[in-house]
Parts: structure tokens; sequence; C-alpha cells
């Protein structure tokens, strides 16, 4: 009983010994402490302290060394320090977590071998090869280990089924996917939407090298090859000019490019914005050309609003190798109108007393007159048009002459029925013979009536000899419609004049010219017929020879494509008239085909 009493007595003191430690703050100098209890020091034999430092690091083997600062004098010293030990931190194994994947995995498992792990350190990573752990797996499958049941062609797609990568087995759903497709009829179709199988690719043609045909300037050559393998064949020509190879397209240009195919390129580059109806800007843009080593063969106006410059291809016209025929690049450019006038007297009509004549005016470069001018006859040039098209012609009014009367005269001698005598008089015309006659009471004075012409050379405006100063409006006269303001001819009126009525017409000295021609107004040109304003003409009109677009009676100068309202058709302009040429055409940033002047349907 006694040895008991004193076991006991001794257990309780060490009890008290380990709380006293574990609750110390304060220890001696070259105390032990374990590495948690660091923080928790606050006082060695009896300093404060203020600061630690760690000195060495504890490991699982091996002890660690802390020294310790003090701000309290000693030893004549404003600071001191002091060493405190830390004990071994001993090893922390793996297995100790009890977790089912411990240990180092030092044998990877396969499914027809086990695999091993040893239990290490989790700290300095020491391996204990006393404690182990047997690892085991299944067959592992993935898309770079696979058995090929269908190889792939040039053609067609291959197929495979997955096998495992330790021991080659095929996997079971593969091969009852492969076995069902195999089996059932037109099974084709059924591959694709299979995702247990692995695609495998086309292979690649087997090609032989091109046998190539050459080309020339302007015309492709021929290019042929075979597949090796499945036999297969690609040609490449003028008509095939790409091929698909396994999804990548191959052109022509990539084989058989055609000789400098894009020499014309620079030439469209020297020509760009130039303006045509300058000579200085054209002679500089055909400088360049020139410069360039390009043989300008033609230059020339093809009809009166239209330049031709054509160009030579410099590989079939050089000074080494001029062909009789070369290739040429044309290019077609619109001017602003180009006629020259000249005065037809054979198609001219003369005015008389009554009625107005029309000069008619002819473009010097019609065949008709180009003999007699000295120049190149444009249109309808033999070259390219093969028949003479009809001249372009300019028509202009001439006012009536007015009859050029003679003194009046009497003609005969009578007495009326109120016993008055009364005489009759002539007066003829001297250039047509029209006569007129008037009857006056003898010994009264004739009165006016009608446009009568001054002395000034101005025309007024009389009734029975009364002059109409208040009057201002239209007086009808000898056939004609003149203006008279305050009683007077306004003869400044001229071109187009808005009348009463919003009614536009086409005046000459106050006079209203029934015309049919176009009148200049505020810079730009209207359609006029019979003197009036066409305000409710729009679309394609025919005058002298051309045809023109027009928008509320105006003449539009549209350059280009433009569509016609009243036929729906899209036309080729320039300056406003319709080119009846053939060739491509640029529109919004897409190019079209133009025949004789209109969109190829």
């Amino acid at each position: 009983m006694k040895k008991h009493l004193v076991v006991l007595i001794a257990l309780l003191v060490a009890l008290l010994a380990v709380a006293a430690v574990a609750s110390a703050t304060e220890v001696e100098e070259g105390a032990w402490i374990q590495y948690g209890e660091l923080d928790s020091i606050t006082k060695v034999a009896g300093h404060n302290i203020v600061n630690w430092e760690l000195v060495k690091e504890p490991t699982c083997t091996e002890y660690g060394m802390v020294k310790c600062y003090c701000n309290q004098v000693h030893d004549g010293e404003t600071t001191s320090s002091h060493v405190i030990y830390i004990e071994a931190l001993g090893h922390e194994w793996s297995s100790e977590r009890l977790t089912p994947d411990w240990g180092k995995v030092v044998k990877e498992a396969k499914c027809n071998e086990p695999g091993l792990a040893v239990d290490y350190c989790l700290r300095c990573g020491l391996e204990n090869p006393d404690v182990t752990r047997t690892i085991m797996t299944d067959h592992v499958y993935n898309d770079k280990h696979y058995q090929v049941v269908y190889p792939a062609t040039c053609t067609e797609n291959g197929w495979a089924v997955h096998t495992c990568i330790y021991c080659d087995m095929v996997n079971p759903d593969d091969a009852a996917a492969w076995k069902y497709v195999t089996e059932t009829p037109a099974w084709g179709y059924l591959l694709d939407g299979n995702t247990n199988l692995i695609k495998l690719p086309y292979v690649k043609h087997a090609w032989t090298k091109w046998n190539i045909t050459e080309s020339t300037c302007d015309e492709y050559g021929e290019a042929k090859r075979a597949c090796e393998v499945c036999g297969a064949t690609q040609e490449l020509n003028v008509y095939q000019t790409e091929v698909l190879d396994q999804g990548k397209k191959i052109k022509i240009d990539d084989v058989i490019p055609l000789k400098n195919a894009k020499w014309n390129e620079e030439v469209v580059a020297n020509l760009d914005g130039v303006d045509f109806n300058s000579e200085n800007a054209l002679n500089e843009a055909l400088a360049k050309i020139k410069n360039c080593k390009y043989e300008v063969v033609r230059n020339w106006l093809a009809d009166c609003y239209t330049r031709e410059i054509t160009v030579a291809c410099p590989y079939c016209y050089g000074t080494d190798h001029q062909v009789h025929d070369p290739v040429t690049y044309r290019m077609i450019y619109p001017l602003t109108c180009a006629h020259e006038w000249a005065l037809c007297e054979e198609e001219s009509i003369a005015p008389t007393c009554t009625e107005e004549g029309t000069d008619v005016y002819l473009c010097i470069h019609d065949h008709a007159m180009a003999d007699e001018y000295d120049v190149w006859p444009f249109h309808g040039h033999p070259e390219t048009k093969g028949e003479f098209t009809d001249p372009a012609k300019l028509e202009k009014p001439v006012a009536a002459l007015g009859h050029d009367w003679s003194e009046w005269t009497v003609a005969d001698t009578y007495v009326n029925e109120a016993g008055e005598t009364v005489i009759r008089e002539v007066h003829t015309c001297k250039a047509c013979g029209a006569t007129e006659n008037r009857v006056v009471n003898q010994g009264e004075e004739v009165l006016d009536n009608g446009l009568i012409k001054q002395a000034d050379g101005s025309w007024k405006y009389f009734i029975d000899g009364e002059f109409q100063d208040e009057y201002t409006g239209f007086v009808k006269f000898q056939g004609g419609d003149f203006w008279v303001t305050n009683g007077v001819v306004d003869s400044k009126l001229n071109g187009l004049i808005n009348c009463p009525g919003d009614k536009w017409l086409f005046f000459a000295q106050g006079q209203v010219q029934r015309v049919t021609q176009w009148a200049e107004y505020a810079g730009e040109w209207f359609m006029i017929k019979n003197g009036e304003l066409q305000a409710d003409a729009t679309g394609l009109y025919d005058y002298n020879g051309g045809t023109f677009a027009v928008a509320v009676g105006r003449k539009l100068n549209v350059n280009g494509l433009w569509q016609d309202p009243k036929t729906g058709k899209w036309v080729f302009l320039a300056n406003g008239q319709l080119q009846k040429v053939t060739q491509e055409v640029t529109y919004d940033g897409a190019t079209f085909n133009v025949v004789d002047g209109v969109l190829a349907e």
C-alpha cells in the first residue's frame, strides 16, 4: 500500500511538471522547448524578450536553436541575448493520416500486375521500406492505343477499336459496336454516329509530279498528275482553273501561272484618275507608260465621247521578240463631249417671212464631212464597228425673217352706204409676194394696232393707235408670242424664263422660241420642246443622234451605271449620255458586263 502511494505521488508531480512546462511563459537560459512553444515565451532567465531570431531550423532528426533579445540594461549593455533550444521534430509518416492513397508509388500498377507504394515522411521524404501498400488497377483505354479494323485509304476514312495500354485487350464495348455495325446491311451510314469507335482520317494521295505544258502571255497551259496508290487523277487547264486536294484548294496560278499575267495592272495604275479631257495630263500619263517599257499601239477618240487606249503586252511586243499579232489590253475612258460642229447647208432649212428656219450642224468627225475638214471620222470607225453610224447633229432655230413690205398703194376707191369715200390700199412683201389690204376713210389717219417698231429699235404695243403703257403680259403678233412689260417688248428676256402659271418658256429677245433643243439655265441643261420646258420628262430621251438621261426635264451629268426609271434597265453613261459600248464596268465595288451600253441580263 505504501509502495502504491509513492508511485501515485511521483506520477502527480510529473503531471504538474508537464503542465508547468506547457503553460510556461518564462524559461531559463539554455532551456529545451517544443517548436510550437516558441511564440509563448516572454522571459528568459528573468529578462523580458522583445524579439527573437531562429538561428537554426529544427528538422525531423536534429534540434534547433533560438537567440532571444531583451531591452533591459545588463552588464552595461542596453540589449542582451539569451539562447534556448528546440527539440527535433520527429518524422511525420504518410500512413499515420489513414487515407486510402497513402505512401509513395514506387511501382506503377497494371491490369495484369499489382503495383507497390511505400510509406514516407511527409516532412523530409524519408522512405520506410518496412511499411508498404499493394496497388491494383483495371484495364486502361485511350485514343492513342487502338487496333485498326478498317484501314483508311486516299478516298475513304478508316476505323479502329480501343485496346488496353498494358495488355492490348480490345475494349469489349468497341468490339460489340464494330460487330453490330459490320453485321448490319448498309452499315456504312452507322459509322459516323458511333462514338465508341476511333475515326481514322484519309491518308494523303501519293501524287506524282505535275506534268506541265507551259502557259503563254494570255493563255494557260495544262498540268496533270496521278495518285500512285489509288490511281486518282487531277488536271488544271483554262477550263479547270482550280482543284481540291482533300480540302486544300490548288489554283492554276500556283502551278502554271501566266507569264507576267498582271502586266496590265501597272498600265491601269498609271492611267487611274487622269483627266482625259486635258491633253497635257494625257501626254504625261502616256509618257509614264512608255517609261515602263510598254508600247501604246493605239490612242485615239473612238467617238466624240470616248477615248480608247490600247497597250501591247511586253512579252509579245518587245524589241527582241516582236510578233505580228501581240496580246493587247484595251481601255475605254469617257470624255466630256468632244464634238466639233460645222454648218451643213444641205440639211439646213432657211427661214421664210412667216416660218422659222433651222440651221443644222454636223460634227466634222462624221465620215461625210471628214474629207472636207481633213479629220479622221470617229463615228463608225471601220476597224472597230464595221459600219458607219448616224452622225452627231445639232439643230439651232432661225427666227422668221418677217415680211419686207412695200409702201401702201391705192388699189381702188368707192363710196359706201353712208356716202363716204372709202379707199382700199394694198402693200406687197418684197420677199415672198404676200399682200395685205387696208380700208381707210378718206382724210382720216390710219390707226396702229399690235407691235409697232419705233425709231430707237424697240417694239411697242398699240390698240387702235393708243400706246398700252400699263399692259404687261403676252402679245401674239405675226404668229409669234412676245412678252411685253409696260407696253414695250422686253428684249432682255433670253433663255429659260419662269412665266405666269409656273410655266418655263425659252425666250430670245423677248420672243418665245418654238424650238426643240437643250437650253442652259444656272449651269445646267434642260429639255425644251416647242419652246417649253418638259418638266414631266424623266428617263432616257433621244436628241441629235444621242441618248441622254433626264430627270424632271433636267439633263443629268451621270457617269457610270444608272437605272432608267421608265424601263428599269441599267445603262452605262458618260456625262449623262448613253455609251453604246460593250465592256466591263465597275459599280459600287463590283464588276458588271455592259452590252451596247445596257447592263447584260
